[in-house]
């Protein structure tokens, strides 16, 4: 089954909202109240975890932190008050919705900790038969952000958007978020993929460059049943890491897993990222039937345990970049995708072993106008671990270059790598990179590199 998700949503006056090339952006601040939220954080982490279970609460937020999850996340403020205090009590910042209403926010926000608010998930303007109904949809958006600021000025604020759903400017424009954030599931179970998945990436991209604003996104870390909509796939580590490294490639600095546990679908239980076998519907059985010591690790938890220090390696300088030109990509291209035909001394990227694979390249500038590439070995697919999918990326340079500086995943250190002679008057690095995984690397021409501490 080849899934065309989304495919639909992209005739008529949507079509003419999406950005088909990409413009050139400097460097650019965010703005004064984010540029100090992020100042003394990592890249945020964060799950959304239901709030059902009440036992053992502090073991279940010392394993949440341990895959490397920073910020708590439910969406039910009033319900999720007894894991708010567990995680503040274990030095672990939170985020919430607004379901409930105002009053549910004011009651969760007695308990210190909260860093940021989302006012709605997936609001739409497409499904509104008239304007008056679209404008509505974008007032309550307004009100509530507006709401949150005049209350709660030091937490972050936005809406989570379906990405073809909303006028994105218009919301941002109007409404005035905090953060750009959407949400994809991508993944089926059948092994096929939403063919859109980074087109929208760039969409995205494209909307949080053009009003200078932080690039969130909700990314697909659990399955569901048949009969349920798409039937998703649980990701594995090459699944997982393809998420979040070409996210990262495309400017994003904030990644929300969705969902950590209790996925309360209409069907039954769909895999999180920890399940209990034990209860027939982890989002709806009553609190008293679920056991922590009934809960397993999925896959898609191992995963995200296993990349998160190396994306928090590489966010010492992410988080300082901005991305900029055009993404390409060598092997087979995404749909409404671009090749890339090289890009100044960087002249091609190929997976050696699997050459229709696709590898993506994207560019970013610091402050001080120092540019920086990365390499993301596209690879992945059902049950594939980072090894499975692993590959060796040759990179491939005019022949002046012939050293490079990479920020080393593993170490969040820079190194300094020799290039060989390679067919013709070129110079060649050959690099073994896992699956789904991207390397972001700096010309090596003697100025500094602009890294925050290490944690």
């Amino acid at each position: 089954m080849e899934l065309k998700i989304g495919l639909k949503l992209l005739g008529g006056a949507l079509a003419s909202a999406v950005i088909a090339s990409s413009s050139v952006y400097a460097w650019y601040p965010y703005s004064e109240k984010y540029t100090k939220w992020q100042a003394d954080r990592p890249l945020t982490m964060t799950a959304w975890h239901n709030s059902v279970p009440r036992d053992r609460l502090d073991d279940r937020i010392a394993r949440f932190k341990a895959a490397g999850l920073n910020q708590f996340y439910w969406l039910k403020p009033l319900n999720a008050r007894h894991f708010f205090k567990a995680a503040n009590a274990a030095g672990l910042e939170w985020q919430c919705g607004m379901r409930g209403g105002e009053n549910a926010v004011r009651q969760a926000m007695i308990i210190p900790g909260c860093s940021a608010i989302t006012v709605s998930d997936e609001p739409n303007t497409i499904s509104r038969n008239t304007e008056e109904e679209k404008e509505a949809v974008y007032q309550e958006l307004r009100d509530s952000i507006a709401w949150v600021k005049k209350n709660y000025p030091h937490v972050l604020v936005y809406a989570n958007l379906s990405i073809m759903k909303i006028g994105r400017d218009r919301y941002i424009e109007f409404c005035q978020p905090d953060v750009f954030s959407y949400d994809d599931y991508a993944l089926a179970r059948d092994g096929s993929e939403t063919e859109t998945y980074l087109y929208f990436m760039n969409i995205g991209r494209e909307t949080s460059r053009k009003h200078r604003l932080p690039f969130w996104m909700i990314q697909q870390a659990y399955g569901r049943p048949e009969g349920e909509g798409v039937p998703y796939r649980n990701p594995d580590e090459a699944d997982l890491r393809y998420q979040a490294f070409s996210f990262l490639a495309h400017g994003g600095v904030g990644i929300t897993f969705f969902m950590y546990y209790g996925y309360a679908g209409d069907v039954g239980n769909g895999e999180c990222m920890v399940d209990d076998l034990q209860v027939p519907h982890m989002g709806r059985t009553p609190s008293e039937q679920h056991r922590y010591e009934n809960t397993v690790l999925n896959r898609s938890y191992y995963a995200a345990r296993d990349m998160a220090p190396e994306i928090q390696n590489l966010s010492r300088a992410l988080l300082n970049l901005r991305t900029v030109g055009d993404i390409g990509y060598a092997g087979t291209i995404p749909y409404r995708c671009k090749l890339f035909d090289g890009h100044g001394a960087l002249k091609s990227v190929k997976n050696l072993e699997t050459p229709n694979e696709s590898v993506l390249v994207s560019f970013f500038d610091d402050a001080a106008g120092e540019e920086y590439f990365m390499v993301v070995n596209l690879r992945r697919g059902i049950n594939m671990s980072k090894m499975d999918a692993a590959g060796t990326i040759r990179v491939t340079f005019d022949n002046s270059v012939e050293k490079i500086e990479r920020l080393n995943r593993l170490t969040g250190l820079v190194e300094v790598l020799v290039t060989k002679p390679g067919e013709g008057d070129v110079r060649v690095l050959d690099v073994r990179q896992e699956g789904g995984t991207g390397d972001l690397y700096k010309w090596s021409n003697g100025n500094p590199w602009d890294l925050r501490p290490k944690q």
